[in-house]
This record gives C-alpha cells, sequence and structure tokens, in this order.
C-alpha cells in the first residue's frame, strides 16, 4: 500500500510540490500484508483505491470514485500479474506471473506461490509484491489520467458475479454486499446448493 500510495505521492511531490510535499505518507504503511499482516485487502488495491480516494472524493455521490476502484480491482483480478520487469530488481529472478481471481492478499499471493511454486516467505514472493506494487502504481495513474483525458475504459464484473449479485444482492436474497470474483472464497461441485 505504501509503495503505491507513496510511489505516486513523491512524483507529485517532485513535479507539482505542495500539497503533495508535506502529504504523511507514513500513515499508509499500516496496509502491509493486507492491513497489519491480515491478509485481506491487498495493499496494491488498497493504495490505488486511497490515490482514487484522495482525487474524486466528491463526485457524484462516489459514483466516480466507485467506477475507477472497480477498474483498477478487476484489473488486479483478472490479470495475469506481475509483467513489470526492473532495470535493477532488488532480486535478480525471473518472477512468474498468475492471475490472482481475488483483491484479498492472502488469496493472491496463495495463488502466485502455487503458480511460481515458491512458498509465502520466499525472497521471490517478496520480489512479486514489489514488482506488483510497481505495476499497481502505474495502473492508478493511468486510470486517473484516463478520467482526468475524458477517456475512462470502464470494465465489468464477470458474468459469474453478475449471476450471484442477481441472487443475493440488492434485488434478490439481500444477504451478501460486494462484486469481487465470487469463485475465489466459495466454489460449487456441480450445481449451486
Amino acid at each position: 500500500m505504501y509503495s503505491v500510495f507513496g510511489s505516486v505521492i513523491m512524483q507529485l511531490a517532485e513535479g507539482v510540490g505542495e500539497p503533495f510535499r508535506s502529504f504523511p505518507i507514513e500513515m499508509m504503511r499500516y496496509g502491509a500484508t493486507g492491513v497489519g499482516g491480515w491478509g485481506s485487502l491487498c495493499g496494491v488495491v488498497n493504495g490505488a483505491s486511497a490515490l482514487i480516494g484522495l482525487f474524486h472524493h466528491g463526485d457524484d455521490d462516489g459514483k466516480i470514485r466507485e467506477e475507477l476502484n472497480a477498474d483498477v480491482c478487476l484489473w488486479y483480478e483478472n490479470e495475469a500479474l506481475p509483467t513489470f520487469q526492473p532495470e535493477n530488481p532488488a532480486l535478480d529472478a525471473r518472477i512468474t506471473a498468475s492471475i490472482s481471481g481475488s483483491v484479498l492478499c492472502h488469496i493472491s499471493s496463495s495463488a502466485w506461490c502455487k503458480a511460481a511454486q515458491c512458498d509465502a516467505f520466499s525472497p521471490q514472493r517478496r520480489e512479486r509484491c514489489r514488482r506488483l506494487s510497481a505495476e499497481g502504481a502505474m495502473k492508478v495513474v493511468d486510470v486517473l489520467n484516463n478520467k482526468a483525458n475524458g477517456r475512462p475504459d470502464f470494465v465489468d464484473i464477470a458474468p459469474e458475479v453478475h449471476s450471484c449479485i442477481e441472487c443475493h444482492g440488492s434485488s434478490g436474497q439481500r444477504d451478501s454486499l460486494g462484486m469481487m470474483n465470487c469463485m475465489a472464497c466459495h466454489q460449487f461441485d456441480g450445481e449451486h446448493p
């Protein structure tokens, strides 16, 4: 979280100055390893969402903010990441890209560990998160710039998630909130119960 948020704010501080130069970016360190090590929301998504909220905090009752956040979340869930190759990596290793299927740190890291055949405490997993953070910073800047230039690239949730929301959302059983990929946590063998 700190890496995504801080890298963008530091670039703005360098290019624009205040108020970015004085922004207390250290406050974003709480997001490490899915918020204080809990494996919940990935810091890439959390940091990107904080930036979106910083620049779109009063728009249309949050509609624009929600759409921009959806772009980041859907990108994170569905793209094989990371693909970013730094010039001077902290760890000079081939880092496998994988599809997380979830915005949750625990699920994303576990999916990557399985694809890369590495454990969660390996230097490779740490490097994966560094590269993923760099890629997340680039993505949120693209999303924000596209919106500022009138070219939002809104994507939509998967058809199976639409199906879940139809049954469990506000016009159905009303027992679930959210738009993230349901199948990351709820898997069915055969028919839906």
